[in-house]
């Protein structure tokens, strides 16, 4: 009798345990997203980037899925690491810069920028940069920077912050020729620091900057006479610029 209430009383210790120990079997621990919506749920065993991913199945099938067919990986409930650390990459940013104005005000301005490179590890990659920005600072000014940029991330993480440095010239240009005939740009320098969210797909990132850009601005000549007995002695012809301005920038990099 002690034996059967014995054996009884393991089976009720048991059943918990073993139940238990089932879920954790099946728990589905990896999940890939393709492309066309379906979810494979197991554990990943296998992943070469750039080329494929292999994931076993909780009925004990190994499957084998391309990269470029899969849409997101989500593992324990996080994303698994994908981010591209060697390749061509495209980075495509939009932003607002500040800084004084002609009338030494605080003034705003727009910047838009095309950075095309390749990622020769984590932390280096370089690449050609072309943008277009205006300050609104009463000059009528307008700049084209082309520049190099260097830039790498800290962490192998879809979210890691990084770091960017852009140096080149930025040829400047007038919208308007009322109060100057001519401009012509001058060195450009931009360091920056971010935060890139995503992976391998895409990333959103997001980083504040300085901007560094120097141009030279020659005035229309004025008759004296229209400014009165005194003239316009303290309006130089030439006019020697450096633009420092701080910006925070929003982007796209694939």
């Amino acid at each position: 009798m002690m034996t059967l209430i014995k054996s009884i009383g393991m089976i009720f210790f048991l059943c918990p345990v073993l139940l238990f120990a089932q879920a954790d079997l099946t728990e589905n621990k990896d999940y890939v997203h393709t492309q066309k919506g379906s979810v494979f749920k197991g554990q990943i065993v296998e992943y070469k980037q750039g080329d494929y991913i292999r994931i076993r199945m909780h009925s004990g099938d190994t499957v084998q899925l391309q990269e470029n067919k899969i849409k997101k990986i989500v593992q324990k409930g996080k994303s698994l690491y994908l981010f591209k650390e060697r390749g061509y990459f495209y980075h495509l940013q939009g932003g607002i810069q500040g800084g004084l104005g002609l009338y030494e005000d605080f003034v705003l301005g727009l910047s838009f920028e095309h950075t095309f490179g390749y990622q020769y590890n984590r932390w280096l990659g370089g690449g050609l940069s072309i943008g277009a920005e205006r300050y609104f600072d009463g000059r009528q000014l307008i700049f084209i920077p082309v520049s190099l940029n260097i830039r790498g991330y800290f962490l192998p993480q879809n979210r890691t912050p990084y770091y960017s440095l852009n140096v080149g010239y930025g040829f400047a240009g007038l919208l308007d020729k009322q109060q100057y005939k001519e401009a012509s740009g001058g060195l450009m320098l931009n360091p920056s620091v971010g935060i890139r969210f995503g992976s391998q797909k895409g990333a959103f990132t997001l980083d504040f900057g300085l901007k560094m850009q120097n141009a030279v601005l020659t005035r229309n000549p004025i008759e004296p006479s229209s400014w009165g007995w005194w003239g316009p002695r303290w309006l130089k012809k030439v006019e020697k610029i450096r633009y420092i301005r701080t910006g925070i920038r929003f982007g796209w990099l694939f």
